[in-house]
């Protein structure tokens, strides 16, 4: 989703905030579903929600190159984008070098969600031939990025980035600097996906995310 209709570009952390605006009432429908009205409308949020999700690791699939080389060089030019074209190519705004793209705490944001949104279950009123909350990773290709980009994570949790206000440091010049704001993130993100199941009900081993200890230790 773009910021508005003058700005086209698509924020990760602004569509994570746009997502749980759509989740939080699902959930809150869901648990009160007394009348079939409430019913329809936690179904009805429940699968827009992931649709929205679905979205985001789409735009990250494009880049699966850098995930592994960043694991290796630790630069901010191969890092993941943190905003994107609001088009069906999902295609990154602007050069690896041109904006600050390292924003560690944005796909670690996506990451606990991913964790919350998936342990919070199908609901009990899932339709036949719906979509339920996991559907978002739903395939082996997916569930090995997914699992990558958590490695990634363990990577990233100790370089210095440019924050969630994209400036870097205090100066405001664009300089990265090591924070404990984008640290804790990561930390967090990696503490919640450890022996995550990506199915959700549906799972199994290969469904399973894994995390090493001594990376997180490291953070």
């Amino acid at each position: 989703m773009s910021a508005s209709h003058e700005q086209k570009d698509a924020w990760v952390q602004d569509n994570i905030y746009s997502i749980l605006a759509v989740w939080g009432p699902g959930m809150a429908y869901r648990k009160n579903a007394d009348h079939d009205r409430h019913k329809a409308k936690a179904y009805e949020l429940e699968q827009n929600m992931v649709r929205l999700m679905q979205g985001l690791p789409q735009c990250m699939m494009l880049q699966v190159d850098k995930v592994g080389k960043f694991e290796q060089t630790q630069s901010a030019k191969d890092s993941l984008h943190a905003k994107y074209c609001n088009t069906a190519t999902c295609s990154t705004v602007v050069g690896d070098d041109q904006w600050g793209c390292l924003q560690v705490d944005a796909t670690s944001l996506f990451l606990q969600f991913l964790v919350q949104m998936t342990a919070s279950g199908p609901s009990k009123n899932q339709l036949p031939g719906s979509l339920p909350l996991s559907a978002y990773v739903s395939s082996s290709h997916l569930t090995a990025f997914m699992q990558n980009l958590i490695f990634h994570r363990e990577a990233a949790c100790r370089v210095a980035d440019c924050l969630m206000w994209e400036r870097g440091d205090k100066t405001s010049q664009g300089l990265a600097e090591l924070n404990a704001s984008s640290v804790g993130m990561a930390k967090a993100a990696l503490e919640a996906t450890d022996e995550l199941d990506l199915f959700g009900v549906s799972g199994g081993p290969k469904s399973m995310t894994n995390i090493l200890p001594d990376e997180v230790e490291h953070c």
